[in-house]
């Protein structure tokens, strides 16, 4: 529904009573849907009844709203969940993916994504050497994405190292050679 009026989400944006939904949905899906317009521009199908648009687009949000849907940017809302370890990990995982659909965050929000960054670090303890079970496949995908994202939203050494501490960890990866054919 919101991007059939994008003249009026800052205006939603605004809202006393929807803007914190608009804010987080424009974090979320402005760009995505920005770059697939884009990709339709350039591949030159459209769905019917819409027009080709004239010119490159320009990014979905501006700075102004940019900084309208700042106070949304890091989840205030996930804050107080119960199990830490688990909310801290996903929540920080859902902000670096908003800095990865809007670079732009990154230099607007910088202190803001670092305190969040620290927050989450220390409240989900996502430093602390994970507990790996024989049957948890995605314990190395978690380190990953911690990694991952880290690498994106943190400034402090001691995060990365930390990440960095926990990948030297993983099983290093196991190379397959078939055997070796007759021929």
């Amino acid at each position: 529904m919101l991007a059939r009026c994008p003249e009026r989400w800052a205006e939603l944006a605004a809202h006393p009573t929807f803007g914190a939904a608009v804010q987080h949905l424009l974090l979320d899906q402005a760009e995505i849907r920005a770059t697939e317009d884009a990709r339709l521009h350039a591949a030159g199908t459209y769905p019917p009844g819409e027009e080709p648009p004239a010119e490159d687009p320009d990014p979905a949000l501006s700075e102004i709203l940019l900084r309208a849907c700042l106070p949304a940017l890091c989840i205030p809302q996930l804050a107080e969940l119960p199990n830490p370890q688990v909310t801290a990990r996903r929540t920080l995982h859902h902000i670096a993916h908003r800095v990865h659909n809007n670079p732009r965050l990154a230099d607007l929000a910088a202190e803001q994504l670092h305190a969040a960054t620290d927050a989450l670090v220390t409240r989900g303890q996502l430093l602390s050497a994970p507990d790996r079970q024989a049957d948890d496949h995605g314990s190395d995908g978690r380190v990953l994405s911690l990694a991952d994202d880290l690498a994106l939203l943190s400034a402090n050494p001691d995060y990365l190292a930390g990440a960095c501490a926990q990948l030297a960890l993983l099983d290093p990866p196991a190379v397959v050679s078939p055997t070796p054919s007759r021929t």
